[in-house]
C-alpha cells in the first residue's frame, strides 16, 4: 500500500472510483493542493490534507455541498488525525475542530452515519469507534468524545494509523458509503 503524508488532518474515505476525481477537483483549490491519495487495490482511498491559512468561500461552499451529498445517505466515516510533534499542541485542536465541523453535516446515528476517530504519532489510538459500537451513540456522544481527546506528540507513523482505519472499516456496513 502506498501512503502520502503532509502535516494536517487525514480523512479516510472509501467510496466509488468515479467520486474520487470529483472530490479531488473540489478539494484541490480549497486545500491549496496539499492532497495525496493511497490505494491498496480495492476501493479504499485516503485523502491527506493540510488546511490552508485562508479558504475561499466559493471553494469551501463546493466542499460543503459535496459532504452534504454524502450526508444524505448511510455512511461509515473514519477520521485519522495527526498528533505528532510536527503538528504541535497549539495546532492539534484545529484538527479536532475540523473533524467536529465536518461531522456536524452528517446525522450521527446507528442507522445513518457512524463515525470513528483515530489519532497517530508514535502510536495510533482509536478514541471512539461508532462504526462497530453504534448503539446509543449520536452527535451528543460524539461531541463529548471529541472534547476529551488530548495531544500526545511523538513521531509520525501514518502507516500504523491507516492500518487501524482499515481494521475499523472491516466492521462497516456493506450498504454504507465508506
Amino acid at each position: 500500500m502506498a501512503y502520502g503524508h503532509r502535516d494536517g488532518v487525514v480523512i479516510a474515505l472509501r467510496t466509488m472510483i468515479f467520486c474520487i476525481p470529483l472530490l479531488l477537483l473540489l478539494l484541490t483549490p480549497v486545500l491549496s493542493a496539499s492532497i495525496s491519495i493511497a490505494a491498496d487495490g480495492n476501493d479504499t482511498h485516503i485523502v491527506v490534507a493540510r488546511p490552508p491559512p485562508r479558504l475561499r468561500r466559493d471553494n469551501l461552499a463546493r466542499f460543503k455541498e459535496t459532504l452534504e451529498a454524502f450526508a444524505r445517505s448511510r455512511s461509515d466515516v473514519v477520521f485519522i488525525l495527526d498528533e505528532s510533534g510536527s503538528i504541535g499542541v497549539d495546532r492539534f485542536p484545529h484538527a479536532v475542530k475540523f473533524a467536529e465541523l465536518v461531522t456536524r453535516l452528517f446525522s450521527v446515528t446507528a442507522d445513518q452515519t457512524r463515525v470513528a476517530l483515530i489519532t497517530f504519532s508514535t502510536h495510533s489510538t482509536v478514541h471512539f469507534n461508532y462504526v462497530r459500537d453504534h448503539e446509543g451513540n449520536n452527535m451528543c456522544t460524539l461531541i463529548k468524545d471529541l472534547d476529551i481527546i488530548g495531544f500526545s506528540g511523538g513521531w509520525t507513523r501514518t502507516r500504523d494509523a491507516l492500518a487501524r482505519a482499515e481494521k475499523v472499516l472491516q466492521h462497516a456496513r456493506a450498504d454504507a458509503n465508506k
